[in-house]
């Protein structure tokens, strides 16, 4: 297991600076095999982490200087290849000379990253509006294969990722504006989904009058899913913000939601799939929803169930 994140300490070693990005690796039975951390001395933060067969990529964005011959000055996108012993293998820096973030990430078919974030500059394509999502292919040694960039003249911005069947690549995110249909609310949800060579296949949006997001999406056994939230009623609305399952074909379509909701506020934020092509999902609850409620904000573990299985 790997797992990593950011801190405002010395956490494994010493501190670079203002916050720094750890990653830690961990056996079959929870036990601890080595940790790292690393920075400059602006801010930097993991985000996400993917692991591969012997070691696993961090991706997130930094304030800092991480690698001089990538570095484009303000926050930058960033990943990093660490091997299974804990090795820094390489640290690439993705941006522009305005401001990037990087968010998700997804193993890509010959072992590299699609790696995902957004930018207010031009990374590559033309610059819509605001904030662009775009997502980049990395080869095993930390060479962009491609990028897209892709956006509206609102706010656009993707955080989970996934690869396909085939090896393409699907994004979850959000946008203000109209980007694969016309917006129908404050803001809505949208998954885009790319080919191994960056050909865009298909950019789905749907909300309600509301607050709409998806925050994790998967392939799985023909079906694309996505957890998310919603403000308004998707597939049965129950409180103030209610937790949502979304299914898709593999070309795009909507098939169904499955909206998740207590009294107050629900959010699924994570999804896996298992080896066996089950689906679980996990998020918080601010009230009873599967069962009575402990504190200020309780975890929600749950499996879901696919269309065509009824």
């Amino acid at each position: 297991i790997y797992v990593g994140g950011f801190t405002d300490g010395s956490f494994a070693a010493e501190s670079a600076g203002s916050a720094d990005v750890w990653l830690a690796k961990f056996d079959g039975d929870g036990t601890e095999v080595w940790r790292r951390q690393f920075g400059g001395e602006g801010w930097d933060r993991g985000f996400d982490v993917t692991a591969f067969d012997g070691g696993a990529y961090i991706t997130g964005y930094t304030a800092s200087v991480l690698d001089p011959a990538t570095n484009r000055d303000g926050f930058d996108g960033f990943a990093a290849r660490f091997d299974a012993d804990g090795n820094l293998e390489w640290i690439s820096q993705v941006g522009t000379d305005a401001a990037d973030w990087g968010q998700g990430s997804s193993l890509a078919p010959d072992g590299g990253l699609y790696f995902t974030g957004y930018t207010e500059g031009v990374l590559g394509d033309a610059h819509a509006g605001r904030k662009d999502a775009f997502v980049v292919r990395m080869s095993p040694s930390g060479d962009i294969i491609w990028t897209r960039q892709f956006g509206t003249p609102e706010l656009d911005w993707p955080q989970g990722v996934g690869t396909t069947a085939d090896g393409g690549v699907l994004l979850a995110g959000s946008t203000e504006g109209s980007l694969g249909g016309p917006n129908a609310g404050l803001r809505d949800a949208f998954i885009a989904s790319f080919d191994t060579d960056g050909n865009q296949r298909f950019i789905t949006q749907f909300g309600t009058t509301e607050t709409d997001s998806v925050f994790e999406v998967r392939a799985v056994d023909g079906w694309i899913v996505a957890t998310g939230s919603t403000e308004g009623d998707l597939g049965g609305a129950s409180g103030e913000r209610d937790g949502v399952l979304v299914w898709l074909d593999t070309d795009g379509a909507v098939v169904a939601f499955d909206q998740v909701g207590s009294s107050g506020i629900d959010d699924l934020t994570g999804l896996a799939v298992s080896v066996n092509d089950n689906v679980f999902y996990s998020g918080g609850t601010s009230a009873d929803l599967f069962t009575t409620n402990e504190g200020d904000s309780d975890v929600v573990l749950g499996s879901a169930t696919r269309p065509a299985d009824g």
